[in-house]
């Protein structure tokens, strides 16, 4: 066999990258909309709740930390394992922009940015195991929104006159680089790309 060129190898890697990419990003999108069906039961109910209660956010979904990793429910039953044995918990952080994004696209039609949504992380004082907890809100640009919690989050209005609060758009195909949200941090921290709030510690 003649020995292939340079370039010839390359394009031959490049491919094998690019395919492998691809399914991955699918594999990906399918187990954030299974998420996203799953987390978003009875979310407008729990929305109506909290607003009837003169609150501007609300949590829709939350679960814990499991040690097992072939167990699907948590302690108190929630999901935690989704189409493609994808894990919750890597879609908040390996996957967080694109599940944000999604996740608003879900709450904001006809492209209006008037929701928002977040992650954050509770840690039990008696057991210390971590709980991680998937919000909606609707406050106003001038309202502070605060997290009475361990790792306390604050939504500055800065900060969302900066960058804005994400409305519905398409990904680009990034695995989770290019949507809403933050990049790989457990309590959804991260750098901030266009049109989405910043958490501030």
């Amino acid at each position: 066999m003649q020995q292939p060129t340079y370039e010839e190898l390359n394009k031959i890697s490049s491919q094998v990258r690019e395919e492998k990419k691809q399914k991955y990003i699918e594999k990906i999108n399918i187990a954030i909309n299974d998420a996203i069906n799953h987390i978003t039961e009875g979310c407008f109910e729990k929305m109506t709740n909290a607003a009837s209660n003169g609150f501007t956010k609300v949590d829709i979904y939350s679960f814990s930390w499991i040690e097992d990793p072939k167990e699907i429910f948590d302690k108190h039953g929630n999901k935690t394992i989704f189409e493609g044995n994808i894990r919750l918990l890597d879609l908040i952080t390996k996957s967080n922009q694109d599940f944000i994004q999604s996740l608003n696209n879900f709450f904001n039609k006809d492209y209006e940015a008037k929701y928002y949504c977040g992650v954050y992380k509770k840690k039990d004082n008696d057991d210390g195991i971590y709980t991680w907890h998937i919000f909606v809100s609707w406050a106003p640009l001038n309202e502070y929104v605060k997290k009475e919690h361990m790792h306390e989050d604050i939504y500055e209005k800065k900060h969302y006159e900066r960058s804005g609060r994400g409305g519905r758009g398409g990904r680009d195909g990034r695995g989770g680089r290019d949507g809403r949200g933050g990049r790989g941090r457990h309590d959804g921290r991260g750098r901030i790309p266009n049109n989405q709030y910043q958490k501030k510690m």
